[in-house]
């Protein structure tokens, strides 16, 4: 994937995606408390990026949290970036990842297993992590659970 080009505006009402075939997908999993108006935010900062969804899960994970999984089509890191930032900012989660979609094997169990900080390891991570990658990769390339 390009990283994008530098005199370009990857933020506000920028252009969006103009043909599949410079589209990349990216996905990241969100996990914010569960209050009204989330998921609009949420998809209005997608929107705001100029970005289309390709897949897009919420549901409710206990303890007033929401865990959110999405994949977005984008032309460049940059663009993902910038939506990453402002998904930080204006949905304040308590965890927002990239998913390592191309990663596989050995590197995928390791990303399973970190736990970001210590407010979350009393949390359910790594069922999120799992159900998240379940959402976005094909069955053959999917984690299992660690021994």
């Amino acid at each position: 994937m390009p990283l994008g080009d530098a005199s370009y505006e990857y933020t506000g009402n920028a252009g969006v995606v103009s043909s599949p075939g410079e589209a990349y997908k990216q996905c990241f999993m969100l996990v914010a408390e569960d209050k009204p108006g989330l998921m609009v935010e949420v998809v209005a900062v997608v929107r705001d990026c100029g970005l289309d969804f390709q897949r897009f899960s919420a549901e409710p994970c206990g303890d007033g949290l929401c865990v959110m999984v999405a994949a977005v089509q984008t032309d460049c890191a940059l663009r993902f970036g910038s939506l990453m930032h402002n998904l930080r900012y204006r949905a304040e989660p308590v965890l927002l990842q990239r998913l390592p979609t191309e990663l596989s094997g050995e590197a995928l169990q390791e990303w399973m297993l970190k736990v970001p900080f210590e407010p979350l390891a009393d949390l359910s991570v790594w069922s999120w992590k799992r159900e998240a990658l379940s959402l976005v990769m094909p069955s053959e390339t999917r984690a299992t659970q660690p021994a």
